[in-house]
């Protein structure tokens, strides 16, 4: 869901606090009228497709927030868009180039097939790895939610 202030937000429960660290559970974005029927980001639309269950966040710790409580989490949206090209663009670009290196090489008949997809798959995996370890340099936005925030003061960037 986004906001005035470039930043989408997701709302999120705080499952456990410890000295450093704060862990919050995303749910499905189904609670979200605006989102489901098509008018608001999408992200209710496109979380139901893929998500199986609620994704975590670890956050440093914040003061104030204890297990149990709503909160919202924002990234801006340029973060979330670099994010993505990183985490599916990396994997594909290093496949397409492993595979055609790999399918250059002097091979014939189905080998070379074998060879290409084999060199492309180990190298998007690769890339996948290399992708997912940026994930540590996301900086959320953390907001506590009143027992009775709903869709509304999320969206409108109220609390």
């Amino acid at each position: 869901m986004k906001s005035d202030a470039g930043q989408v937000w997701q709302i999120g429960v705080v499952l456990e606090t410890s000295a450093e660290r704060v862990r919050i559970r995303f749910q499905p974005l189904s609670h979200c009228q605006r989102c489901l029927s098509g008018q608001g980001c999408g992200a209710g639309v496109f979380g139901r497709l893929f998500a199986r269950r609620g994704a975590e966040l670890e956050v440093p710790r914040q003061p104030g927030l204890v297990a149990g409580q709503s909160v919202r989490v924002g990234i801006p949206e340029r973060v979330l868009l670099r994010m993505a090209l990183w985490l599916y663009g990396l994997p594909l670009l290093a496949f397409i180039l492993a595979a055609g290196l790999a399918g250059s090489l002097p091979s014939y008949g189905w080998t070379q097939d074998v060879l290409a997809v084999s060199f492309g798959l180990a190298a998007a995996a690769l890339a996948v790895v290399v992708a997912g370890r940026r994930r540590g340099r996301l900086n959320p936005t953390v907001e506590l939610l009143s027992a009775s925030a709903g869709c509304g003061a999320l969206e409108s960037g109220r609390t």
